[in-house]
């Protein structure tokens, strides 16, 4: 309600392009069942790996900007970028490990695209924890293949061919098993996501120059009692139980509980 007072219709939408964006490199590539299409099966490991390192980026994009306090619009996404990013995230190559890698043969041209700026703060936020996740979400769609009559909710609409007692009770006890391990990782994943990255004082400085005649960028979120930066994602959980205590690992349980179990369905 605060959100709809202060900002309205537009408020509560403002990360849904680049959230939705970064669903085409998480979910694109897995079937309802929870397999993998034959034509990539024998590449998924790479494909998995090439997926990932796009999804993150718009998944950052997508949590900070639902977190601001900015209005964006849709059409000014080069603004955008700037309020949501620290000058260090931006920093072009190749100070980036992207531009490390990149400074060998024709892949040096790559660093020179602007959307390779984005890739800098991928260690120090949530790919740890999204590997975690991604894990989490394919081992509870394995557990349920083996199951009879497993299909998607359309395939047993059509077939007027109802789901078990006990085939719901298994797919409930998963659904609890996401919820107990996913809600803490869904709330490390956001914080260390939302949390902006401002590189050591050098990077700072230097990247400070860079950014000289562009617009202003309000301060992160606090997401601390003491304002104190997380390390990592440990340093961030063990601070969340101590500062916080366990409830606000899973004050979110319900939405992640609606989630797995439709991801079941």
């Amino acid at each position: 309600m605060k959100v709809w007072k202060a900002e309205e219709f537009s408020g509560l939408y403002k990360g849904a392009i680049p959230a939705s964006a970064s669903l085409l490199f998480v979910r694109a590539f897995i079937t309802p069942s929870g397999s993998f299409p034959a034509t990539m099966k024998s590449d998924i490991n790479w494909i998995i790996v090439v997926l990932i390192t796009l999804y993150l980026p718009f998944m950052m994009f997508g949590l900070r900007a639902a977190t601001t306090s900015h209005n964006l619009r849709i059409a000014q996404w080069k603004t955008n970028v700037h309020l949501l990013f620290t000058p260090a995230e931006l920093s072009p190559p190749p100070r980036s490990l992207l531009g490390r890698i990149s400074s060998f043969g024709p892949l040096k041209y790559l660093s020179r695209l602007p959307f390779t700026h984005l890739f800098n703060p991928l260690y120090p936020t949530a790919f740890v924890t999204y590997i975690l996740s991604l894990t989490l979400s394919l081992a509870i769609q394995s557990a349920m293949l083996p199951m009879k009559n497993m299909g998607d909710v359309l395939e047993h609409a059509t077939s007027g061919k109802p789901r078990g007692a006990l085939e719901l009770a298994v797919m409930f006890c998963l659904a609890i098993v996401g919820v107990l391990v996913g809600t803490p990782l869904d709330i490390v994943t956001t914080r260390m996501a939302v949390q902006q990255w401002h590189g050591n004082q050098e990077d700072l400085e230097e990247a400070r120059e860079l950014d000289k005649g562009r617009i202003a960028r309000a301060d992160g979120l606090s997401l601390t009692c003491d304002e104190i930066k997380y390390k990592n994602s440990y340093d961030c959980f063990i601070r969340i139980v101590r500062e916080e205590g366990w409830g606000t690992l899973y004050r979110a349980w319900g939405f992640t509980f609606l989630e797995v179990f439709f991801l079941l369905l």
